[in-house]
């Protein structure tokens, strides 16, 4: 198949398959001065209570504890997700409509930690007994 001339379609075609993020620079996909600091913020907030989220799953691991430790570590990276983003509100840097998604994360939290404490007490459940969250005990 022959190549096309430039000001082909099928040229541009070949071009546009170029466009991806590692080719292109940040400021042609988004205006970056339109970006507050305090979605920045979120970002940051979000990828950092996601690496909180693997350290508690490797923590749980650590003891025998399975996806025990993911889910204990989900709890509280949520709580602490609503917490900062109320508190990115306060100060002013992030939308009022930010709060909607913290209550939400925390409703979320707030029923796994009653799930786990539901389970817990029962046989071959999250956090009692053997069962496919839990290894049992090696004797």
């Amino acid at each position: 198949m022959a190549a096309e001339p430039q000001g082909s379609p099928g040229a541009d075609r070949v071009k546009d398959r170029n466009l991806s993020p590692f080719t292109v620079p940040a400021g042609l996909l988004f205006a970056s001065g339109t970006v507050s600091s305090g979605w920045i913020r979120v970002g940051g907030i979000l990828f950092a209570l996601i690496g909180c989220q693997y350290l508690g799953t490797a923590a749980g691991d650590r003891e025998g504890l399975g996806a025990l430790g993911f889910y204990r570590a989900t709890v509280w990276s949520r709580v602490a997700l609503a917490a900062a983003f109320g508190l990115l509100v306060a100060l002013g840097q992030s939308p009022p409509g930010l709060l909607v998604l913290g209550a939400v994360n925390l409703v979320g939290a707030g029923s796994m930690h009653l799930a786990l404490r539901r389970s817990s007490g029962a046989a071959g459940g999250v956090g009692g007994g053997a069962g496919p969250l839990k290894p049992a005990a090696q004797t």
